[in-house]
């Protein structure tokens, strides 16, 4: 198994900036994309308000920004539940009820990661089934902030891209293929496939563009919360079409999803920071703003 090289503490790649810092800077110092960035100023719980703007660029509190990052980064995912016997075989379903991640994030591992990955997912027996050991040391690399950690290249091992494919086939997809499936334009598309876990997964090139395993791919845009449009959209409840079929307030939204209403807020407030597009009230003269809820979903879940 590759050794684990440790990625610098989030305090020390964000020494060096200025004290305010924009979400540019966030990207090129923790090496992402500016929309993942983004992503985390909407989503991250406690990431802090801006503090002014140079140019047209919103300024975060560096310090404050590296505290949050911190924070959530320090939440590995929790493989205590594995077991003490490092040798005992597992199967995926069994990994899933033991850590209490996703049966269906678990299943799709061995695909995403496959083995010309960077830091392959354990290979399995002839019955599906991992050691215990293998599969708490690949989880534990894992990071809620920017997918697999690096890792070294094993002695011998090339971390190059795989060669070129001389044709794409119905198994894979290429940066149009993403745009028809996400509907995303050409640089968000770009943007997107740049994410370290997903470039890891491409499988080389077919001319000038780079190919991914369709399946694979469109597995792991799903979880990221992307809508596949090739999929058939799941039947919508009787109450979910009454949800849907009159506009909504922030408290009745906020009760739907389970959250306060300052959450409701204050991620619009972060989505306006970040100049990403947020979904306007029906009637804003209204005295009780109300909000489509089906763009409010779209807005909510991206």
């Amino acid at each position: 198994m590759s050794a684990e090289t440790p990625p610098a503490p989030t305090t020390a790649r964000l020494d060096g900036l200025p004290d305010e810092i924009t979400a540019q800077e966030i990207a090129g110092a923790r090496g992402v994309s500016v929309a993942t960035v983004r992503n985390w100023i909407m989503k991250l719980p406690g990431w802090p308000d801006s503090v002014g703007k140079r140019g047209k660029a919103v300024l975060y509190p560096n310090a404050a920004v590296a505290q949050v990052l911190a924070d959530n980064e320090a939440g590995r995912i929790d493989t205590s539940g594995l077991g003490d016997d490092p040798t005992e075989l597992v199967t995926l379903p069994t990994i899933a009820e033991r850590t209490g991640l996703p049966q269906g994030t678990v299943s799709a591992y061995p695909a995403l990661y496959g083995p010309d990955s960077n830091d392959p997912f354990p290979a399995g027996d002839s019955l599906g089934r991992r050691r215990v050991g293998d599969v708490a040391a690949w989880l534990s690399r894992r990071t809620t902030l920017g997918g697999i950690r690096p890792v070294a290249a094993a002695p011998g091992k090339s971390t190059t891209p795989a060669a070129s494919k001389t044709k794409i086939t119905e198994s894979d997809i290429d940066i149009n293929g993403v745009q028809e499936e996400t509907g995303l334009g050409r640089e968000a598309a770009k943007s997107l496939l740049r994410r370290p876990e997903l470039a890891a997964m491409s499988t080389g090139k077919v001319g000038r563009n780079r190919v991914w395993p369709r399946a694979a791919l469109l597995a792991e845009l799903k979880q990221l919360g992307y809508t596949v449009l090739s999929e058939k959209p799941a039947r919508l409840t009787a109450a979910e079409r009454a949800r849907l079929s009159e506009p909504r307030s922030a408290s009745e939204l906020a009760e739907h999803y389970g959250v306060t209403i300052g959450a409701i807020t204050h991620r619009l407030q972060r989505a306006r920071d970040a100049d990403a597009q947020v979904p306007e009230p029906v009637d804003p003269t209204a005295a009780v703003k109300k909000y489509d809820p089906a763009e409010f979903d779209g807005f909510w879940k991206r």
